[in-house]
Protein backbone atom coordinates (compact mmCIF):
# COMPACT_ATOMS: atom_id res chain seq x y z
CA UNK A 1 0.00 0.00 0.00
CA UNK A 2 3.05 2.84 0.56
CA UNK A 3 3.47 2.58 -3.04
CA UNK A 4 -0.22 2.86 -3.96
CA UNK A 5 -1.12 5.65 -7.42
CA UNK A 6 -4.54 6.68 -6.12
CA UNK A 7 -5.32 7.35 -9.64
CA UNK A 8 -4.81 3.51 -11.07
CA UNK A 9 -7.29 2.63 -8.34
CA UNK A 10 -11.29 2.16 -9.25
CA UNK A 11 -12.35 5.67 -8.24
CA UNK A 12 -16.06 5.69 -6.53
CA UNK A 13 -17.95 8.27 -5.38
CA UNK A 14 -21.36 7.00 -3.47
CA UNK A 15 -24.24 8.72 -4.38
CA UNK A 16 -26.74 9.79 -1.40
CA UNK A 17 -30.18 8.62 -1.02
CA UNK A 18 -32.24 8.40 1.78
CA UNK A 19 -32.56 5.18 3.69
CA UNK A 20 -34.11 4.98 7.17
CA UNK A 21 -30.28 5.41 9.06
CA UNK A 22 -29.42 3.77 13.10
CA UNK A 23 -31.05 5.19 16.10
CA UNK A 24 -31.57 8.69 16.27
CA UNK A 25 -29.68 11.73 14.47
CA UNK A 26 -30.15 14.83 12.72
CA UNK A 27 -31.89 15.69 9.72
CA UNK A 28 -30.45 14.12 6.64
CA UNK A 29 -27.83 16.12 5.27
CA UNK A 30 -28.23 17.68 0.86
CA UNK A 31 -27.31 15.84 -1.77
CA UNK A 32 -23.93 16.59 -3.32
CA UNK A 33 -25.71 18.01 -5.97
CA UNK A 34 -27.97 20.39 -3.49
CA UNK A 35 -25.29 21.57 -1.70
CA UNK A 36 -23.25 22.96 -4.98
CA UNK A 37 -26.55 24.54 -6.23
CA UNK A 38 -27.01 26.01 -2.84
CA UNK A 39 -23.77 27.36 -2.04
CA UNK A 40 -23.40 29.37 -5.24
CA UNK A 41 -26.46 31.09 -4.75
CA UNK A 42 -25.40 31.99 -1.52
CA UNK A 43 -28.18 30.30 0.25
CA UNK A 44 -25.90 27.89 2.22
CA UNK A 45 -22.69 28.40 3.79
CA UNK A 46 -20.45 25.65 4.06
CA UNK A 47 -19.50 26.52 7.62
CA UNK A 48 -23.29 25.88 8.71
CA UNK A 49 -23.64 22.79 6.36
CA UNK A 50 -20.09 21.16 7.35
CA UNK A 51 -20.84 21.69 11.14
CA UNK A 52 -24.24 19.81 10.40
CA UNK A 53 -22.65 17.13 8.75
CA UNK A 54 -20.36 16.69 11.76
CA UNK A 55 -22.80 16.57 14.60
CA UNK A 56 -24.55 13.70 12.17
CA UNK A 57 -21.35 12.05 12.79
CA UNK A 58 -21.05 12.77 16.09
CA UNK A 59 -24.74 11.53 17.06
CA UNK A 60 -24.98 8.18 14.80
CA UNK A 61 -21.53 6.61 14.13
CA UNK A 62 -21.21 5.57 18.19
CA UNK A 63 -23.51 2.70 16.48
CA UNK A 64 -22.51 2.78 12.76
CA UNK A 65 -18.63 2.83 13.56
CA UNK A 66 -18.38 3.91 10.36
CA UNK A 67 -15.29 6.34 10.45
CA UNK A 68 -12.22 5.47 11.48
CA UNK A 69 -10.64 9.33 11.87
CA UNK A 70 -12.90 12.59 12.18
CA UNK A 71 -10.78 15.40 10.77
CA UNK A 72 -12.97 18.19 12.32
CA UNK A 73 -10.54 20.98 12.45
CA UNK A 74 -9.13 20.46 9.14
CA UNK A 75 -12.90 20.28 7.90
CA UNK A 76 -13.75 23.49 9.60
CA UNK A 77 -10.76 25.23 8.16
CA UNK A 78 -11.67 23.99 4.82
CA UNK A 79 -15.27 25.15 4.68
CA UNK A 80 -14.35 28.54 6.06
CA UNK A 81 -11.82 28.61 3.11
CA UNK A 82 -14.86 28.31 0.73
CA UNK A 83 -16.84 30.62 2.57
CA UNK A 84 -14.09 33.25 1.95
CA UNK A 85 -13.75 32.84 -1.32
CA UNK A 86 -16.09 35.75 -3.20
CA UNK A 87 -15.78 34.16 -6.54
CA UNK A 88 -17.95 31.49 -7.62
CA UNK A 89 -15.82 30.24 -10.80
CA UNK A 90 -13.13 30.05 -8.00
CA UNK A 91 -15.16 27.84 -6.32
CA UNK A 92 -14.60 24.72 -7.68
CA UNK A 93 -17.68 22.43 -8.95
CA UNK A 94 -17.42 20.65 -5.64
CA UNK A 95 -17.72 23.56 -3.43
CA UNK A 96 -18.62 23.03 0.12
CA UNK A 97 -19.29 19.03 -0.52
CA UNK A 98 -18.48 16.86 2.49
CA UNK A 99 -16.67 13.72 1.48
CA UNK A 100 -15.60 10.60 3.52
CA UNK A 101 -12.32 9.33 2.33
CA UNK A 102 -11.00 5.49 2.78
CA UNK A 103 -8.31 4.62 5.05
CA UNK A 104 -6.47 3.62 2.77
CA UNK A 105 -5.95 6.41 0.48
CA UNK A 106 -3.53 9.56 1.79
CA UNK A 107 -4.52 12.80 3.13
CA UNK A 108 -1.74 15.73 4.49
CA UNK A 109 -1.26 15.25 8.35
CA UNK A 110 -4.07 12.66 8.91
CA UNK A 111 -3.86 8.89 9.93
CA UNK A 112 -3.70 6.08 6.96
CA UNK A 113 -3.57 2.88 9.02
CA UNK A 114 -5.05 0.70 6.61
CA UNK A 115 -7.01 -0.46 8.73
CA UNK A 116 -4.43 -2.13 10.51
CA UNK A 117 -2.60 -1.92 13.83
CA UNK A 118 0.66 -2.44 11.74
CA UNK A 119 0.57 1.11 10.64
CA UNK A 120 -1.28 2.98 13.78
CA UNK A 121 1.64 5.33 13.78
CA UNK A 122 1.24 6.43 9.76
CA UNK A 123 0.29 9.98 9.08
CA UNK A 124 1.55 10.73 6.01
CA UNK A 125 2.49 14.34 5.34
CA UNK A 126 1.04 14.94 1.34
CA UNK A 127 -2.20 14.20 -0.26
CA UNK A 128 -2.80 11.71 -2.52
CA UNK A 129 -3.51 12.66 -5.99
CA UNK A 130 -6.82 12.30 -5.58
CA UNK A 131 -7.48 13.83 -2.61
CA UNK A 132 -5.25 16.60 -4.19
CA UNK A 133 -7.71 16.76 -7.14
CA UNK A 134 -10.93 17.17 -4.79
CA UNK A 135 -9.72 19.71 -2.80
CA UNK A 136 -8.90 21.83 -5.60
CA UNK A 137 -12.56 21.23 -6.60
CA UNK A 138 -13.62 22.63 -3.53
CA UNK A 139 -14.60 19.04 -1.88
CA UNK A 140 -14.28 18.89 2.46
CA UNK A 141 -12.65 16.26 3.66
CA UNK A 142 -14.34 15.04 7.08
CA UNK A 143 -12.10 12.34 8.04
CA UNK A 144 -11.14 8.87 6.90
CA UNK A 145 -13.78 5.91 6.36
CA UNK A 146 -12.62 1.98 8.48
CA UNK A 147 -11.61 0.02 5.77
CA UNK A 148 -11.43 -3.58 6.70
CA UNK A 149 -8.01 -4.46 7.27
CA UNK A 150 -5.86 -3.98 4.64
CA UNK A 151 -8.65 -3.69 2.55
CA UNK A 152 -8.77 -7.72 2.56
CA UNK A 153 -11.86 -9.99 3.50
CA UNK A 154 -11.67 -9.60 7.53
CA UNK A 155 -14.76 -7.91 8.54
CA UNK A 156 -14.74 -4.71 10.45
CA UNK A 157 -16.53 -3.50 13.45
CA UNK A 158 -18.65 -1.07 11.27
CA UNK A 159 -22.44 -2.02 11.24
CA UNK A 160 -25.09 -2.13 8.57
CA UNK A 161 -27.36 1.49 9.34
CA UNK A 162 -30.54 -0.90 8.04
CA UNK A 163 -30.37 -3.48 9.84
CA UNK A 164 -27.53 -3.88 12.62
CA UNK A 165 -27.39 -7.38 12.45
CA UNK A 166 -26.63 -7.69 9.12
CA UNK A 167 -23.29 -7.42 7.16
CA UNK A 168 -22.21 -3.03 5.84
CA UNK A 169 -19.92 -5.39 2.82
CA UNK A 170 -16.64 -4.57 2.23
CA UNK A 171 -14.05 -3.70 2.01
CA UNK A 172 -15.16 0.16 2.10
CA UNK A 173 -17.11 -0.70 4.46
CA UNK A 174 -17.10 2.81 6.32
CA UNK A 175 -18.65 4.80 3.07
CA UNK A 176 -22.11 3.34 4.61
CA UNK A 177 -21.82 7.34 6.00
CA UNK A 178 -23.69 8.00 3.05
CA UNK A 179 -26.62 5.31 3.72
CA UNK A 180 -26.63 6.50 6.94
CA UNK A 181 -26.86 10.34 6.49
CA UNK A 182 -23.87 11.67 7.58
CA UNK A 183 -21.84 12.83 4.63
CA UNK A 184 -23.27 12.95 0.54
CA UNK A 185 -20.14 11.56 -0.68
CA UNK A 186 -17.38 8.63 -0.03
CA UNK A 187 -14.52 7.63 -1.66
CA UNK A 188 -13.39 3.98 -1.77
CA UNK A 189 -11.70 1.71 -4.08
CA UNK A 190 -12.89 -1.67 -6.10
CA UNK A 191 -10.68 -4.57 -6.85
CA UNK A 192 -13.13 -6.99 -6.73
CA UNK A 193 -16.41 -6.25 -5.02
CA UNK A 194 -15.27 -3.71 -2.69
CA UNK A 195 -17.48 -0.94 -2.96
CA UNK A 196 -20.33 -1.77 -5.03
CA UNK A 197 -20.89 -4.52 -1.88
CA UNK A 198 -21.39 -1.92 0.60
CA UNK A 199 -23.66 0.24 -2.04
CA UNK A 200 -26.09 -2.81 -2.65
CA UNK A 201 -25.87 -3.81 1.45
CA UNK A 202 -26.91 -0.38 2.05
CA UNK A 203 -28.68 1.01 -0.42
CA UNK A 204 -26.99 3.78 -2.22
CA UNK A 205 -25.53 3.65 -5.54
CA UNK A 206 -21.49 3.12 -6.61
CA UNK A 207 -20.00 4.33 -9.72
CA UNK A 208 -16.53 3.65 -10.51
CA UNK A 209 -13.78 4.49 -13.02
CA UNK A 210 -10.67 3.04 -14.29
CA UNK A 211 -7.96 5.09 -14.92
CA UNK A 212 -7.07 8.77 -14.03
CA UNK A 213 -10.14 10.20 -12.40
CA UNK A 214 -10.93 13.19 -14.11
CA UNK A 215 -13.01 16.19 -12.04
Amino acid sequence: FMGLKVWALWLVLAAFIAPETLGSSPPQPLMAEDVVKQEKKRELRASEYIKGCLEAIEASDTELQAWQYVDRDGAEAGAARIDGIRRKWQKGPLAGVAIGNKDIIDCANTPCCYGSELFASRTPTEDAELVQLLRESGAVILGKTVTTELAYLHPSRTRNPLNPKFSPGGSSCGSVAVASGQVPLAIGIQTGGSVILPASYCGVYALSQIGEPSL
